[in-house]
């Protein structure tokens, strides 16, 4: 390391990861290799005791602000070798050495695609803290078996984020009614129900306070995973772990390595989507973000809030899912 850099590893919020508590925490890497295998690419990293890591949400925007300050004026000749192995398929292999920079690790997400009378959607949230802006459903490792296995994390943020309703209450006849449906993800899978989840349903409640969303009647959201290309290669301490079918994205503007998971979702009917994150600046009984964005993937610059922007929803009641023009 050049000694005229501040030095990232004594900061008070880095901690070694052999020491780290069994809830939020990411390993930092500094040395990973990329291969290239069929048409998608494999990652391999190396998590030892040794490696640092932060245990806290606060420490990560720590990080990146401390990156951004006094890394930003370093070269990074790994950054052209990384453009260049995503763009040049005959470029088959590289060993990535970063340091000082260093990436977080593990972080997972969920690109919801939504099929809507024979259109498909991107489903994205807005997120108001770092990094803000429109993004996928995801999340960070709270705990050793993430950062073991990041698709936990990957079906964690699905079923803590997205969540379906159906108000309605037709009657076929004078026997027959449907009854009003939540649709939740994995709702007898407790890997991945959450009490946050939870959280945000009956926080829904507070909100929309016609709609009794506790009450209705659970189902599981039809999913259909896509599988994506590349894999990832883990030497946890001695022992050997790999993951196949993801996509895996290095992002080193938010310093982080991300192993994503596309979801596609076919329903039929007249609903309503509900954010199930909480609002980050709210109390600590908190408020659910409702902040959903439908972008069609067929015409990438059309872009509009579900019922229309978030400030003239009064009272927010989520959103109701509407074709540009109608």
């Amino acid at each position: 390391m050049n000694k005229t850099w501040p030095d990232l590893h004594s900061q008070p919020y880095i901690h070694r990861f052999g020491d780290s508590y069994d809830e939020f925490v990411q390993v930092l890497i500094d040395k990973f290799t990329l291969t290239r295998e069929g048409n998608g690419k494999c990652l391999e990293i190396e998590i030892g005791n040794n490696l640092n890591a932060i245990r806290d949400p606060k420490s990560r925007n720590e990080l990146n602000k401390f990156i951004n300050e006094e890394y930003k004026n370093i070269e990074r000749p790994w950054l052209i070798k990384l453009g260049e192995f995503e763009t040049d398929n005959n470029f088959l292999s590289y060993r990535f050495e970063t340091s000082p920079f260093t990436f977080r690790y593990a972080n997972g997400g969920v690109l919801p695609i939504m099929k809507i009378k024979d259109v498909e959607y991107f489903c994205l949230f807005y997120r108001a803290i770092f990094p803000v802006g429109w993004n996928i459903a995801n999340g960070a490792s709270n705990n050793i078996k993430d950062i073991r296995n990041p698709e936990r994390i990957v079906r964690r943020e699905f079923s803590e984020e997205f969540i379906i309703a159906d108000h309605s209450i037709v009657s076929n006849n004078d026997q027959d009614k449907k009854e009003p449906v939540l649709y939740v993800y994995d709702t007898n899978n407790p890997e991945t129900m959450s009490g946050t989840q939870e959280l945000a349903i009956k926080l829904w409640k507070d909100r929309l306070q016609k709609y009794s969303l506790e009450n209705y009647t659970r189902a599981s959201i039809p999913v259909k995973w896509i599988e994506g290309e590349d894999s990832l290669k883990i030497k946890y301490i001695e022992e050997n772990l790999k993951h196949d079918d993801l996509f895996v994205n290095i992002t080193p503007d938010d310093n982080a390595i991300e192993i994503d998971k596309i979801a596609l979702i076919n329903l039929t009917g007249d609903f309503s989507f509900y954010d199930g994150e909480r609002h980050p600046g709210a109390s600590a009984k908190g408020r659910p973000e409702a902040q959903l964005c439908l972008t069609n993937p067929e015409s990438l610059g059309y872009c509009e809030l579900w019922g229309g922007a978030v400030k003239n929803c009064s009272p927010c009641h989520g959103y109701m899912a509407k074709r540009k023009n109608e």
